[in-house]
């Protein structure tokens, strides 16, 4: 089966929740979905996020409306912009200690995403968009490189073409997506080691959901008699496709985005 490149992420490891069945999933994680593992970087890697502060832009509304910035609405508005501010970097400082930096290393950070990012080689907050620009940010950048993966994702021919379609016809605009444009360019997902089938759904911002997030394995598993392989993954892609239509079921609940069944292959964060 041929299988179009949708993209590339670097991954850290996520854990097995203590409550989910350990006979289906391992105890480590590795998903292109921020629900489950942390992806790097993100959006306090480019510069135009830090532009303008939350604080900044309350008073700036206040002002607009001419409120009285001593009123306790005023007030509540304004705390709450700096604390959205010092939550942001708050995300940026722990996102940089697990990869064994800190603050001081982001500007240079900054200025790579931002020239990589007019490039059409990654996209905010974490979609690389060819495997040498995940590889390059972790040479430059990364010191700690412990539990970190390259997945690549990729789509059969007809379900890329589907996706493709969907995101042109849809209140969405495709060239705002970075694995819109990796689609389209029809390549094939780079060489590596396939370890399944991942029911993903795609969302907008090229963020995916994974049916692992509200613990749909369970179901796909009892009710479709369907098995998981040592990754946490369908090994072939029939079964993928038989959860996928479980999962898009209104009765099953998942989360309402575009789900298609992903090929995931794993690489090596370095050539050797």
């Amino acid at each position: 089966m041929e299988i179009i490149a949708g993209g590339y992420f670097v991954v850290g490891r996520g854990s097995r929740p203590s409550y989910r069945d350990s006979s289906r999933l391992p105890e480590l994680l590795w998903t292109p979905t921020s629900c489950i593992c942390d992806l790097y970087p993100e959006e306090w890697a480019f510069s135009w996020n830090w532009e303008r502060s939350a604080e900044a832009a309350a008073f700036a509304e206040l002002e607009k409306y001419g409120i009285d910035l001593n009123l306790p609405v005023a007030m509540d508005r304004i705390k709450r912009g700096r604390d959205a501010d010092r939550g942001k970097a708050a995300i940026a400082d722990s996102a940089l200690k697990r990869l064994g930096l800190c603050a001081a290393d982001l500007p240079e950070i900054q200025r790579w995403a931002d020239q990589r990012h007019a490039e059409d080689r990654i996209s905010c907050p974490s979609l690389f968009e060819d495997i040498e620009a995940a590889r390059e940010f972790i040479s430059r950048f990364v010191r700690n490189k412990y539990g970190l993966k390259i997945l690549g994702i990729g789509l059969a021919r007809g379900d890329a073409d589907e996706l493709i379609k969907d995101i042109n016809e849809g209140c969405r605009s495709g060239k705002n997506y970075s694995v819109h444009r990796v689609l389209s360019r029809g390549e094939p997902l780079a060489n590596g080691l396939p370890v399944g089938y991942e029911p993903l759904g795609h969302e907008g911002t090229d963020f995916f959901h994974s049916f692992i997030c509200n613990g749909l394995e369970v179901a796909c598993c009892e009710q479709l008699k369907l098995e998981l392989n040592e990754h946490g993954r369908f090994a072939d892609y029939e079964s993928c496709e038989t959860a996928v239509d479980y999962i898009c079921l209104d009765s099953t609940g998942a989360e309402p985005v575009f789900w298609q069944s992903w090929c995931i292959t794993e690489y090596d964060l370095a050539v050797a």
